[in-house]
């Protein structure tokens, strides 16, 4: 087929790379990724006024003046699932989308969304081989061809609900009988229904996952008052501990790295946490008393609600940032805004946060916060899906920084990778600089091992290469867009097809790309 050109590229690729050349291996020769601890993992703070925020509940509709609304999940392209007094809404980039239609169908949806737009929950079935009888289980819910999917149970289970999922279509939830709901966690993937936790004795709350296939929520024994919260992996429990045998709480969100937020007793109070590396660290801005981590990102910043004990005013909303402060919101918004935010419920690896509050009206809103973003001036890039298995791919190409941009720095910022609906995150600290200023990544982030080098060609000017293999959820179909973002910087391109290859060896790919091969 036509070989398209990266067009701005120093030297235009005009033949292609073979396909059982599935390593595609643009850096493994020339780096070595080196580990980095959380110590040295330091993002800078968001600076005062540097969010911009949107009002998603002005969105809802003729009368939305009368709703009251809150944003529950967002994905990588800022779409938020927003629950309002008049039923549940998508809210896009550029259109709003009534998710009343599935209630209708008696669909309960669970409020998280993956890169396709596509949602999790529970919707009662007629049993088979019982006329007049009906059984509860999980499905995957497609919005735009109305699509749903019965995920059925665990062996010997009765009843499933589903509670999260990624851009691969994997669902976790809970699976158990009547009597016995959340007697196991369960991890649906690749058609199956596996048991990621439990025994039909168990009582688990699950409310979050990775695309690791890890899960995080609350164990709950019957013998024991407080509940400790818990990771579930590979059919095992592990409660999460650092400061007692296991911390009692719950565990809200859980990131690619295996970076967990929630909120724990400390001294009988509830407080926000972050727990790396078998290790717990608690969260609670200055002057309140209690706080309760509600969603993590890539660069395991955390956003939630805080509270100080014995007042009337609301709650306070905040971010912390792993080396840097913790900050209320509404320091990050414009001061004369008129926002009174009250509740942070999730944030994406771009950094954009939604939740609700009271707006300028005195309206309880959903919002949307996003960080001031500058565009690329030009980007010009290709993409090769290889096989049949579509498990890998590479992407590369080039980009010039806009005027407004203050500069990248994968040291210290996040590159988030989508393509189509899927998306991959290579958080900060993760690349290694050589002398020559060239920027290399290699490891794994969830399955998928993936190797990516930045380099620079001026100050404003770079060429950029990422390979992932053993990934799942890649799009199926072209065109597809491409978006890249590093930090506050990004930008997206149309790719009308596959970027077939089929004749270049590893020394003429790092040749592409300006790399100085072995």
């Amino acid at each position: 087929m036509p070989v398209p050109s990266f067009g701005r590229l120093s030297t235009n690729i005009s033949a292609s790379m073979s396909r059982s050349f599935l390593a595609l291996s643009i850096i493994s020769a020339i780096a070595l990724y080196a580990a980095c601890s959380d110590a040295c993992a330091q993002i800078t703070a968001p600076q005062p006024g540097s969010y911009t925020i949107t009002d998603l509940g002005n969105l809802l509709g003729e009368n939305s003046s009368a709703v009251t609304s809150c944003g529950y999940a967002i994905n990588e392209s800022g779409d938020v699932v927003v629950s309002a007094s008049n039923g549940p809404f998508l809210v896009k980039v550029d259109k709003v989308v009534s998710l009343q239609p599935a209630v209708n169908q008696g669909l309960s949806l669970s409020f998280k969304i993956n890169g396709y737009d596509e949602m999790t929950g529970s919707k009662r079935f007629p049993a088979p081989g019982d006329p007049g009888s009906f059984v509860t289980h999980a499905i995957l819910y497609n919005y735009r061809t109305g699509k749903i999917k019965d995920l059925g149970t665990l062996p010997r289970d009765t009843t499933s609900s589903g509670v999260d999922l990624d851009d691969a279509e994997e669902v976790t939830g809970s699976s158990g009988t009547q009597q016995t709901p959340n007697a196991h966690v369960f991890l649906y993937t690749g058609e199956t229904m596996t048991n990621l936790a439990g025994n039909d004795a168990s009582n688990f709350k699950v409310t979050s996952m990775n695309s690791s296939g890890e899960a995080v929520g609350e164990a709950k024994p019957s013998d024991d008052y407080y509940s400790p919260a818990a990771l579930f992996s590979n059919g095992s429990t592990t409660l999460l501990s650092w400061q007692y045998a296991y911390n009692p709480g719950f565990a809200s969100g859980i990131n690619e790295l295996g970076q967990i937020t929630g909120s724990a007793y400390r001294e009988e109070i509830l407080n926000a946490f972050l727990y790396s590396n078998g290790s717990g660290t608690f969260i609670k801005p200055t002057g309140d008393t209690y706080s309760f981590g509600n969603g993590i990102n890539a660069a395991a910043q955390v956003v939630g609600n805080s509270l100080a004990l014995f007042t009337v005013n609301p709650n306070h909303t905040f971010l912390s940032t792993p080396g840097g402060d913790i900050v209320h919101l509404e320091s990050l918004i414009p001061a004369d805004s008129g926002w009174t935010l009250t509740d942070a419920e999730a944030i994406n690896d771009k950094g954009q946060i939604t939740g609700c509050g009271t707006n300028p009206n005195g309206l309880q809103h959903a919002y949307l916060l996003s960080p001031m973003m500058a565009r690329f001036s030009t980007l010009n890039s290709a993409v090769d899906i290889l096989g049949d298995s579509r498990t890998t791919f590479a992407a590369g190409g080039r980009l010039t920084l806009g005027e407004k941009s203050d500069g990248i720095d994968p040291l210290t910022e996040t590159m988030v990778l989508q393509l189509g609906g899927y998306h991959i995150s290579i958080p900060p600290a993760s690349f290694i600089k050589n002398p020559n200023g060239v920027y290399f990544y290699q490891g794994k982030i969830g399955n998928t091992s993936l190797e990516a080098v930045i380099r620079p060609l001026t100050r404003r000017a770079f060429l950029f290469g990422v390979v992932g293999q053993g990934v799942a959820g890649l799009p199926k179909t072209y065109p597809l867009k491409l978006v890249l973002t590093f930090g506050n910087d990004t930008g997206e391109e149309k790719i009308e097809t596959n970027y077939d290859a089929s004749g270049l060896n590893e020394a003429e790919v790092c040749k592409i790309f300006g790399l100085t091969c072995n």
